[in-house]
């Protein structure tokens, strides 16, 4: 199948005078265990979701990814399988972002309301992290 042009995304990064410019190309193959995959943010928030229901996950296997690992001496890592775990709010959220060239991409899981938020932006380090997620999940609760 050929693709036309309007179906392909640009990617972008900002020029030392904050201006946006074309990123240039790199080639993510070498990085599909740590990520490197494109996706949408409805793909992603599906994935996020499908994380919180029975059918994706067993119940036992959902628990070890979302408990945080601990270091040799018995401290808190915040970090569990995959998923980052913390507090904002006094709400429990587990999240996962990344950085590529000419993209950035975070997802937050809420399981005590059961809402997944997914953020992609075509432009290298575009910043945003779980605290704008957050934010946006409140908006769309």
């Amino acid at each position: 199948m050929t693709r036309s042009s309007t179906e392909e995304t640009r990617f972008y990064s900002l020029s030392a005078t904050e201006q946006a410019v074309n990123s240039p190309y790199t080639d993510l193959s070498d990085r599909w265990p740590s990520g490197g995959f494109l996706s949408t943010a409805e793909d992603l928030a599906r994935f996020g979701g499908a994380h919180l229901s029975g059918d994706f996950i067993r119940a036992k296997t959902r628990q070890m990814i979302f408990t945080s690992q601990k270091t040799v001496d018995a401290g808190e890592t915040g970090t569990g399988l995959g998923w980052r775990i913390g507090m904002i709010a006094k709400r429990r959220i587990y999240h996962h972002g990344g950085d590529a060239i000419g993209g950035r991409a975070f997802l937050l899981v809420r399981p005590d309301d059961m809402m997944t938020v997914a953020l992609v932006a075509n432009l290298t380090f575009a910043k945003f992290t779980e605290t704008q997620a957050m934010a946006l999940g409140d908006v769309m609760s």
